[in-house]
């Protein structure tokens, strides 16, 4: 897919998995050498990085609009993204 094709030239080295548990939910594992720290780097591309505004664009579209991040937790490096109706 082209999200993960995005995130792989952020992380080239690490292997990136999807797990669809929910229609509204997608859980991103890292593994390997490094995983947590390559979580926390996400995390952080996602939150402080510029990662959010390009996951709004290839996201939204005519009918469906993703603000942004809502409700996150850094601990648990969990991030909520808002979805509303229409542009």
């Amino acid at each position: 897919s082209d999200l993960k094709n995005f995130l792989k030239s952020f992380f080239p080295r690490s292997k990136i998995a999807f797990y669809i548990r929910r229609m509204d939910s997608v859980t991103i594992t890292f593994t390997g050498h490094n995983a947590e720290e390559i979580a926390q780097r996400f995390n952080n591309l996602l939150v402080d990085g510029g990662l959010e505004d390009t996951l709004i664009d290839l996201l939204s579209d005519e009918d469906i609009r993703v603000e942004g991040i809502g409700e996150g937790d850094d601990e648990g490096l969990d991030v909520t993204m808002v979805c509303v109706e229409g542009p």
